[in-house]
């Protein structure tokens, strides 16, 4: 769900953010899949559920506003847990780490997609084209080709290996390869 709005008029955002706290001691981390399968469980369209985010006390999760109170009253248990919390909070309530990195340093032929992506998942070229070929990469959330360029600040993903950013292009070795600094999302 997305909203494209002015400014200056006020919005009523149809999504609402509930706090589900596990008040027992958790033996193994749940899962974005625990949560998930509880709430489909209930018989929810997937739809009208937005993202989870897991904490150590439970998780966050993003839902259409005309389901809150249906998960308020009928969420009894994640996975085996039957002691929850769940509460309605505000988005500034939200307590979210910033995204961890790590940072790759190395250099490239050029700026192709297909060598940033070598370089950043630490696969072979070819590997990388294949896995293009099938559509399974994107640069800024757009499908890309090996030969689509990338600059600073862009953020690229393949999926089954992860995400990273090129963070910054720094200069030219004495055999024409570019240094290049990647983040790559933990």
């Amino acid at each position: 769900m997305v909203a494209f709005l002015p400014f200056e008029k006020p919005f009523n955002v149809p999504i609402s953010i509930l706090k589900v706290e596990i008040k027992m001691k958790i033996s193994e981390p749940l899962t974005h899949r625990d949560f998930l399968g509880s709430l489909l469980g209930l018989g929810i369209e997937r739809k009208k559920i937005g993202d989870i985010i897991v904490k150590p006390f439970g998780a966050y999760i993003f839902v259409h506003k005309d389901i809150n109170e249906f998960i308020k009253w009928n969420l009894i248990k994640i996975s085996k847990h039957t002691k929850i919390e769940i509460t309605e909070i505000k988005e500034q309530d939200l307590e979210l780490e910033e995204p961890k990195f790590k940072e790759i340093n190395g250099t490239v032929s050029s700026l192709r997609v297909d060598a940033i992506f070598s370089l950043g998942f630490k696969i072979s070229r070819t590997t990388v084209n294949k896995l293009l070929q099938q559509d399974k990469g994107k640069c800024n959330g757009v499908l890309v080709k090996a030969s689509s360029l990338m600059k600073e600040g862009d953020v690229g993903s393949l999926r089954g290996y992860g995400k990273i950013r090129l963070q910054a292009i720094s200069g030219k070795t004495k055999k024409d390869r570019t240094h290049v600094t990647l983040q790559k999302y933990m």
